[in-house]
């Protein structure tokens, strides 16, 4: 009998944490808008490219487009405001721009395609460049320190520990720090991840898998820990054949939002900064297709925490969605 309670106990458990759906507290988000849609694209002609990043204020969204090489300043009910750059090599042209980041009252965008970041302002309006000799797939910022996810990880992860820059405002390197996450997946990109900073320290989610690091600001680890909920472990999952478990996260009041990906459906579980879920909430499609996040933010407006997601389903768009409590 002790045999047969212990084992149910453990299928309950078990079962449980595979199946986000049962998780308390778990309900589909509340989609207030969901931009551009078909007209606005005609009428403005723009097209979110797959795969690119944004940055928002309480205003405005800066999203880069790699297919036209401009950066798209949009409101929050997706029509465009204002068309920053254009495709080329001088001052307030890009190639093949990768991430916008606001730095107070400017604009930062890593032009990939010219190797440099060019500080604009908020109105497009060319101030300098910094010269990169790396590409980059992250950069935030704390005080006047820029912290740069640097390209070389991907590809030579094991060979290159060395994954996250840190630099003076001018561009001047101050030093290298991280470390290779482990993952038994055997992924090609075995130390990808994200970076965010947060209340003066830098946050990284390892993107195949659920290892979290919090660095201070000169780069010495405060900790690492699980989220607890690791989509990798759940075999209905797994026969998607996605890899891209939290490809993206967000943080706001202490928290830590984590979304996956799955057919028609996006999850974004929410948990402390202990890795301990909190609750559980989804975006459901009528499609077959896999849903997938490249990047989120969490805005605070009018009084109301927002959660912006740029998704794939299979079209991109932006999602803006109330929080739940």
């Amino acid at each position: 009998m002790k045999v047969k309670i212990r084992f149910s106990i453990v299928v309950l458990i078990v079962s449980t944490i595979f199946n986000s759906s049962a998780i308390s507290g778990g309900q589909e988000l509340n989609i207030l808008y969901e931009f551009p849609n078909e007209k606005q694209m005609i009428d403005y002609d723009y097209v979110l490219g797959r795969g690119t990043r944004f940055d928002a204020d309480d205003k405005a969204i800066y999203f880069c487009s790699q297919r036209q090489h401009v950066i798209f300043k949009i409101d929050y009910k997706g029509n465009l405001i204002q068309r920053i750059g254009r495709n080329g090599q001088g001052p307030g042209e890009f190639n093949l721009p990768l991430i916008p980041y606001l730095f107070g009252d400017r604009l930062l965008v890593s032009d990939n395609g010219n190797s440099r970041i060019q500080f604009l302002t908020l109105d497009g309006i060319y101030i300098k460049q910094i010269k990169m000799i790396e590409g980059i797939s992250s950069l935030v910022s704390i005080d006047d320190r820029l912290y740069m996810l640097l390209l070389r990880e991907y590809g030579n992860a094991l060979d290159s520990p060395i994954i996250i820059g840190q630099y003076d405002i001018d561009g001047h390197l101050v030093k290298y720090f991280g470390e290779p996450f482990q993952n038994n997946k055997n992924f090609y990109y075995d130390n990808a991840q994200t970076i965010r900073s947060y209340q003066g320290q830098i946050h990284c989610l390892q993107l195949y898998g659920a290892t979290y690091r919090i660095y201070d600001r000169v780069g010495n680890r405060i900790r690492q820990f699980q989220l607890k909920i690791n989509p990798l472990d759940n075999p209905e999952y797994r026969k998607t054949g996605w890899l891209y478990a939290y490809r993206s996260f967000a943080l706001g009041e202490n928290k830590i939002y984590a979304t996956h990906s799955g057919k028609g459906e996006i999850r974004i579980n929410v948990f402390d900064c202990e890795g301990n879920l909190i609750y559980s909430q989804s975006i459901k499609q009528d499609t077959d297709e896999i849903c997938e996040v490249s990047d989120m933010k969490i805005i605070y407006q009018n009084s109301r925490t927002l959660l912006l997601l740029l998704v794939h389903y299979p079209d991109t768009k932006f999602v803006l969605a109330e929080l739940g409590k």
